[in-house]
């Protein structure tokens, strides 16, 4: 400071414009050490998430600190929920029991007696008499059963002259004219692989095992043909679920094996589901070599309703003519504060969110019962003034903290998607989260494990086509082997125009799962 001063003695506004340059360094230090710092936190707590997300736990369950006070009705602060004594409340586990087996499976009677000599009572000499039985029951199997069904078809010719020629019997329609898979193979391979998840690979050993040998080309070839001959009915199965008034969608990657180079490429699986309120219940996938906006925007072409997904910005285009109304999904906000609640061992404003959002879901568990009306009038009395209050907690947040830490990229999300998640409390039919899709897609995710990648655009069309109508299978309590191995007949000849009358839906009473 005395070299300051001696540098400016005769000259003041030197002395000031050297003291105020000095006081602007120092700012600027001052704010470059605070954004180092929260640089350093932001990656303190990238690499604990890291760390538990190869060593820790993978649910999504999270019991917060102070569990007993979450639904308590108090407003919400910037200071953590008090700590209470819960009351423990003792009682007796019960004792798991088993499943008797199906009553309609076939018997086999396996009759035991007892000795002869037991036959005579030791007391007076006399003889037993039969008084009942007692049953004990086991489970058996026997493996799958091959046969080759053959098609004779008779010849005949005139005798008396060659010009005649000879007349044979017309060959029956098949599912694959010129294929050895009957319609019951075919069906147990595209259940097997696209529902129970076992690759083509690993079937064949099962054929092995009953001394039939194939190769995988015929088997891929059978899976492959099989998915044409249905992709009619997916088509159908299209125009029903985009006749909704709300769907849900979720997206998932898999890997594409690319037949030129050798490389892979990143694709996506798709799922749009109809619930079943205005309309049967159906399941759609849709498969696209990338994850641009193109695919959602050329299946949903013509869709006029709700659409409940994620943040994803490639539905934006969707939404802009009207037509489409986006509705946000609580699931995904409550992950973005469960991430930055796991990364504080203490309670904090992530867990003040958690416990916000937690009253939210509670109500919906409690009025999900209720008709669509009776739903709509509890959520604008009891959920719409918890989500004004949480939205001016909010509000508070974003000033208060770095919008990079973990906590403030929640706090952004949960702000920039406000609209479309609070969309739900206008409608009685909505739902708080896209856990529907999400549970729909999960089995691409369990097959990819198995499978690995897709072998090329045509198979992932075709697992799309098998993946949706096993998903309606399912959604309706429809057997899928058995409604796969009967369309399969009676595709060939049936008319286009009587296609929607072969959708599984239809099928409940006759192929029961």
């Amino acid at each position: 400071m005395e070299r300051l001063i001696n540098q400016t003695d005769n000259d003041p506004q030197a002395f000031i414009s050297l003291l105020h340059s000095q006081q602007q360094t120092i700012t600027a230090q001052h704010l470059e050490i605070q954004s180092q710092s929260e640089r350093i936190e932001e990656l303190e707590q990238q690499l604990d998430w890291l760390k538990r997300q190869v060593f820790g736990r993978k649910s999504e369950r999270f019991v917060l600190p102070g569990q007993a006070e979450l639904f308590a009705d108090e407003a919400l602060d910037d200071t953590p929920p008090p700590q209470e004594q819960t009351e423990q409340i003792s009682y007796e586990r019960r004792k798991p029991k088993r499943n008797p087996l199906p009553k309609d499976l076939p018997r086999e009677r396996i009759e035991l007696d007892v000795e002869q000599g037991d036959k005579i009572c030791p007391c007076c000499d006399g003889q037993r008499r039969h008084i009942g039985e007692a049953i004990t029951e086991e489970l058996a199997f026997q493996p799958a059963k091959f046969w080759v069904r053959e098609y004779v078809r008779f010849k005949y010719a005139c005798p008396k002259c060659e010009e005649g020629g000879v007349v044979t019997a017309p060959m029956r329609p098949r599912p694959i004219p010129k294929g050895i898979f009957g319609p019951e193979v075919l069906a147990h391979l595209l259940v097997s692989k696209y529902e129970d998840h076992v690759p083509l690979h690993r079937q064949l050993k099962i054929f092995r095992r009953h001394g039939i040998e194939l190769s995988e080309s015929t088997v891929n070839d059978g899976v492959l043909q099989s998915a044409h001959v249905l992709s009619p009915l997916a088509e159908a199965l299209k125009a029903h679920v985009l006749g909704a008034s709300r769907l849900f969608t979720d997206d998932t990657p898999v890997t594409l094996k690319s037949n030129t180079r050798g490389e892979s490429r990143q694709a996506r699986f798709w799922v749009y589901i109809r619930q079943g309120e205005d309309g049967p219940a159906a399941t759609v996938f849709d498969f696209t070599t990338d994850r641009s906006r193109d695919g959602p925007v050329a299946l949903l072409a013509g869709f006029e309703g709700y659409l409940q997904a994620d943040a994803y910005a490639g539905y934006d285009g969707l939404y802009a003519s009207g037509q489409i109304v986006e509705v946000g999904c609580w699931a995904h906000a409550r992950r973005y504060f469960e991430k930055a609640a796991k990364l504080h061992k203490k309670s904090g404003r992530a867990h003040v969110a958690l416990s916000h959002i937690g009253k939210l879901f509670m109500i919906e568990r409690e009025i999900k019962a209720l008709s669509q009306e009776q739903r709509f009038w509890r959520r604008r009395q009891r959920a719409l003034p918890l989500l004004r209050t949480f939205k001016d907690w909010l509000d508070r947040q974003r000033v208060a903290v770095s919008t990079k830490s973990t906590f403030g990229e929640a706090v952004t999300y949960t702000l920039n998607q406000w609209d479309a998640l609070v969309e739900y409390v206008n409608h009685g039919m909505l739902e708080i989260s896209n856990n529907i899709a999400e549970n729909a897609i999960r089995p691409v995710a369990v097959g990819r494990k198995n499978w690995l990648h897709i072998g090329s655009g045509r198979g992932g069309k075709a697992a799309a086509v098998v993946f949706s109508l096993v998903a309606t299978c399912k959604q309706n309590a429809v057997n899928p082997w058995q409604w796969l191995a009967y369309v399969l007949e009676k595709l060939p000849t049936t008319d286009e125009a009587d296609y929607p009358s072969l959708l599984p839906f239809h099928f409940k009473d006759k192929f029961p799962l």
